[in-house]
């Protein structure tokens, strides 16, 4: 598979001392508004970048429906054709598939070996210090506090010391790192199937016909640009 082999020794190394990036979005309640509409949901982020290449993990959920999952999307940042290869299930090991631009299932984990246990690591600390789940020993007390501020919940939600770290300003209550970019979330949002449905959490740049991958758009921009 290609990808399989695309990180020098040294490029490895200045992946795995790189601060991963992470962005978590928040809709409390519905949007019906005149130029957006989404539903009620949470999705969160963490991702690395390695020359054209990103790498991470992406969780999605809308009330009790909820995926998640590591990912590689080969050449974001270069002028060939993009590929996104995902994780079936939460964990790095086992069945990989590739969503576009053609769909595959089957393949192979697509990331270095060192870099697959960074990811692991990574993944760990960023829920540890963000994110909480039903199997999670606080999960009665989360529960009760987001009962308190009268916030649903969803399969996972975002731990309520955490909660004021968002941005509440606006419909989509948000925090991302330093550095982030916006277009790695745009293109996991419109390509990673959602119980058969996109599950935009994210105010999209500009409407994108559905038929149109971002390495088939005219303007580069709206995938190659580094912030």
């Amino acid at each position: 598979m290609r990808g399989s082999s695309r990180i020098t020794d040294d490029a490895l190394q200045a992946v795995i001392i790189m601060q991963a990036r992470h962005t978590i979005c928040y809709v409390p309640y519905p949007v019906h508004a005149y130029t957006l509409t989404m539903p009620a949901g949470i999705c969160a982020l963490f991702h690395l970048e390695s020359r054209a290449d990103v790498y991470g993990w992406y969780a999605q959920a809308q009330q009790q429906h909820y995926d998640a999952g590591f990912f590689m999307i080969e050449n974001f940042y270069a002028d060939h054709a993009t590929r996104l290869y995902r994780s079936v299930g939460d964990g790095m090991q086992g069945r990989w598939r590739r969503e576009t631009p053609t769909p595959a299932d089957d393949l192979r984990c697509p990331v270095e070996e060192e870099l697959r246990h960074e990811l692991e690591r990574l993944q760990s600390a960023f829920i540890s210090e963000w994110l909480f789940f039903p199997a999670d020993p606080q999960h009665r007390q989360e529960v009760e506090q987001y009962q308190a501020r009268s916030l649903p919940l969803h399969a996972f939600n975002v731990q309520s010391r955490r909660l004021n770290q968002l941005d509440d300003s606006q419909p989509i209550w948000r925090h991302q790192s330093r550095g982030c970019d916006n277009n790695i979330l745009h293109y996991l949002q419109q390509c990673w199937p959602f119980a058969g449905q996109e599950l935009f959490l994210w105010p999209q740049p500009a409407p994108l016909p559905r038929f149109r991958r971002y390495d088939e758009l005219d303007i580069p921009s709206m995938k190659k640009g580094r912030p």
